[in-house]
């Protein structure tokens, strides 16, 4: 169980646990305690190396708060992942029978995991929702729209998208700018994106294609190299 409990939501407090437990489960390493206490400054959770358990800020809550709802849960998602990879490195440390230093942990390597655990994992959340009273996951017909947008799209229409054979390479396409529009709770936002910008790190290296197709009516982004994916945050990478 997480200690101090009463200090942050019911909900919150469930998915921690939850996930912690999935985490250690799926990797196959002991579980470990989840409470609160004194972290770095600035951080929401410290693996503890004195005494294995993952420590969160008692300022948690209020941190995710000035995310939208899945926004917060993709946040949460990065600091467990960013944690627990320590734990993992905590692990290997300590199987070399060596004195661990704090030092000798990889703050990159936690940190990366972090967003990959937090990207491949909040799919659960685009895809389905916990039952709050049950446990049990509920379809969520709504996906990556609403995990954006924050709220769910007004109608679905059907469009024909048209199927390009050949096409015309115009350049990389190193930035894109988009305005969300109603019901999206983003609208009045203008984002303008990079591309390279993970967020974490910039690598100007291996942007897209910006194409057009023979006719000239109809513009395509090709990945190529590229590793750019759109998640609840936009567009990454």
């Amino acid at each position: 169980m997480i200690s101090d409990k009463s200090q942050i939501p019911d909900e919150l407090s469930r998915l921690i646990k939850i996930e912690v437990d999935m985490y250690c489960d799926k990797n196959k390493i002991s579980h470990i305690p989840v409470k609160y206490g004194q972290v770095t400054k600035g951080k929401g959770a410290n693996f503890d190396i004195r005494s294995p358990s993952l420590i969160l800020s008692p300022t948690l809550s209020k941190q995710l708060k000035r995310h939208l709802p899945l926004q917060r849960v993709w946040y949460m998602l990065h600091l467990l992942g960013h944690e627990m990879k320590h734990y993992d490195q905590y692990i290997r440390l300590k199987k070399t029978g060596k004195p661990i230093r704090k030092e000798d942990f990889s703050e990159e390597e936690a940190y990366l995991a972090g967003y990959q655990f937090a990207d491949d994992t909040i799919k659960r959340y685009t895809q389905d929702e916990i039952n709050p009273k049950g446990g049990k996951r509920q379809r969520n017909p709504k996906g990556l729209y609403q995990a954006f947008h924050g709220s769910p799209p007004s109608n679905v229409k059907k469009v024909k998208v048209p199927n390009v054979k050949r096409a015309i390479k115009i350049g990389r396409l190193s930035a894109l700018q988009y305005d969300p529009e109603p019901p999206s709770n983003l609208t009045g936002k203008r984002y303008l994106h990079d591309f390279g910008d993970y967020g974490y790190k910039f690598s100007g290296k291996n942007k897209p294609i910006l194409a057009v197709s023979q006719d000239g009516k109809q513009l395509l982004i090709l990945r190529d190299k590229s590793d750019f994916v759109f998640n609840e945050r936009g567009i990454v990478g």
